[in-house]
């Protein structure tokens, strides 16, 4: 007959630590088993547990919310056919087989140059004096053609600007992997240094995928991946600024074939007449969705 039932005392252990999380040690009693070598008998004992999925999730409602799992598993034969099996559960900081990513985040500060101030105005340098004027009006002044770009000029300025870290985490079984289609040794090479479709609120290019890892800790049986995104929020692409003979941004140029629109608004840039004295040449991938499989990343939880 086989049997199987927990053993008290001594009984499972449990452990409190200060991440606020449990670990549990659970000692199982299995009579009953069979098999030709040891090693075939303690497989045996540890599937009459019912406990030789590493899926698994703890019985106890309590720390079932904490997504206790099986973290590690050791059998001792007693006699021919029966055994203990300790099966310690926990929650674990690598990424669990087959599962959803994990995800940290952290923003870094960047000092750029901008043209625009907090709110999205442009920024302006008067400078008319009474002797300039005469007897006109600074308004009427700065309407006579040629005074207001020459006496009403842009500005640049220093501030600082967030750039958003998201570092995901994921594994993935040589089983699961093998029926991706592009294989994931691939992605290091598809994903790194593209951006990505519109997201959330996140418009098209201001997400960028910096670089893929992959490896393995077990020879090929499961495959760990390790993606890094940044958001930025004038996108990624970088910018080209004309300049007239008079050192101003015109508002008249042509931008060629092979370029984009200016992005992301007419607003953020210190001509305000179309196309803003700037163009993006196409420097970058065209955008992928990285929420779109097999990749699976859903970065809309990170928008700002």
């Amino acid at each position: 007959m086989v049997q199987y039932k927990s053993i008290f005392p001594p009984s499972s252990s449990l452990t409190w630590r200060d991440d606020d999380s449990h670990d549990v040690t659970e000692l199982i009693r299995v009579k009953g088993i069979t098999g030709d070598t040891e090693v075939a008998r303690k497989m045996k004992a540890l599937t009459l547990t019912g406990r030789d999925t590493k899926q698994a999730i703890y019985g106890d409602a309590t720390l079932a919310k904490q997504d206790l799992r099986i973290l590690s598993q050791d059998v001792t034969l007693l006699a021919d056919d029966q055994a203990i099996v300790a099966i310690r559960w926990g929650i674990n900081d690598s990424p669990v087989l087959d599962d959803v990513w994990l995800f940290e985040t952290y923003g870094e500060q960047l000092r750029v140059t901008t043209g625009i101030d907090a709110l999205k105005n442009p920024i302006k340098n008067k400078y008319v004096n009474a002797a300039l004027r005469g007897t006109l009006s600074e308004a009427a002044f700065l309407a006579i053609q040629g005074n207001k770009r020459v006496y009403d000029r842009g500005a640049t300025v220093n501030r600082f600007k967030n750039i958003v870290h998201v570092l995901g985490r994921r594994q993935i079984s040589k089983e699961k992997a093998a029926l991706m289609h592009p294989h994931p040794l691939t992605w290091p090479a598809k994903y790194a240094n593209a951006v990505s479709k519109p997201t959330g609120t996140a418009l098209e290019g201001q997400w960028m995928c910096k670089g893929v890892r992959v490896y393995s800790r077990n020879r090929g049986w499961s495959l760990f991946v390790e993606a890094e995104f940044c958001w930025n929020e004038d996108g990624w692409e970088e910018f080209l600024f004309f300049v007239d003979q008079l050192g101003l941004i015109p508002g008249d140029i042509v931008i060629p074939a092979g370029m984009k629109i200016p992005w992301p608004l007419a607003a953020d840039r210190v001509c305000t007449t179309a196309p803003y004295g700037v163009a993006r040449p196409q420097t970058l991938k065209d955008p992928l969705d990285f929420g779109a499989y097999p990749f699976m990343v859903d970065l809309k939880d990170f928008n700002p």
